[in-house]
């Protein structure tokens, strides 16, 4: 319910430059691998979670959402950017890519990314 002024006008929260800034950063200082590490919490999370919510029927303000989210377009999204992942991890690290020395960084990587996802939510139920 707010105008497009109003929207470009607000103050971009603390969580959310330290969530989007850590990903942009993670594209400029790294390549493809450490930036899907840093965007799979997000896009893999709302899969997960409309997949999750999906099976419930709730009238109100979230449906749309979680009938989105839960729906076979981005189910199908989530499939193919985790197909991806796979791809590049394959690529660059090999069949075994626990036994990379870049695994326990990319671990950390992605670890990072969902706790600054987290704190992304959280905004909603701080308000």
């Amino acid at each position: 319910g707010i105008t497009e002024a109003e929207l470009f006008a607000a103050e971009e929260a603390l969580e959310t430059i330290a969530h989007t800034r850590f990903v942009m950063d993670s594209g400029y200082a790294g390549d493809l691998l450490d930036l899907l590490a840093a965007l799979a919490p997000c896009v893999l999370g709302y899969g997960e979670i409309g997949a999750r919510l999906g099976v419930e029927t709730i009238d109100g303000a979230y449906q749309d959402w979680m009938n989105c989210y839960a729906g076979g377009p981005y189910q199908d999204t989530c499939r193919a950017i985790g197909a991806l992942i796979d791809g590049v991890v394959a690529r660059r690290l090999g069949l075994n890519p626990e036994a990379s020395p870049r695994w326990p960084d990319l671990c950390a990587h992605f670890n990072t990314a969902t706790r600054l996802e987290v704190g992304f939510w959280q905004m909603g139920l701080t308000g």
